[in-house]
């Protein structure tokens, strides 16, 4: 078991997971966070534990996702795109039934049109920026 900075884990991710399907385990460790046990257990206790809590975590996704279209804190095609992708991964481990995914896609379609006249191109915000920090951008321009 090795003990791993979480900035040294991304900075050298492709060989930890390289020893992690090698067999090793790693405790990924992170500035006022709790640490995390990275590995692999072929017991099936722990296999079903993980399956179970992916299940909770995917269906809490759909939640939220249904939460913010009930509050119109975003657009349909975002909501729909990301209700959409939800149901696949989920209906992929067979944790929802095509009913349920359908009724999601729909609420997620009937969500209200965005107000527009609110909603900024690009270029407007990019230009709406550099406005507000004008004085920052010439001070780091100058340097």
């Amino acid at each position: 078991m090795k003990e791993i900075t979480f900035t040294r884990l991304r900075a050298d991710l492709s060989q930890v997971l390289d020893e992690i399907r090698d067999g090793e385990t790693f405790i990924v460790t992170q500035r006022g966070k709790e640490s995390v046990m990275l590995g692999q257990d072929n017991s099936k206790s722990l296999i079903s534990t993980t399956n179970v809590l992916d299940s909770e975590i995917l269906k809490a996704m759909v939640r939220n996702a249904v939460s913010a279209i009930n509050a119109d804190k975003v657009t349909p095609s975002i909501v729909s795109k990301e209700v959409e992708a939800l149901g696949r991964i989920i209906k992929l481990q067979g944790m929802l039934d095509k009913t349920t995914i359908d009724t999601l896609q729909k609420q997620a379609e009937s969500v209200k049109p965005s107000n527009s006249a609110n909603q900024l191109s690009i270029k407007d915000a990019v230009d709406e920026v550099r406005k507000r920090h004008a004085k920052t951008i010439r001070d780091l321009e100058g340097k």
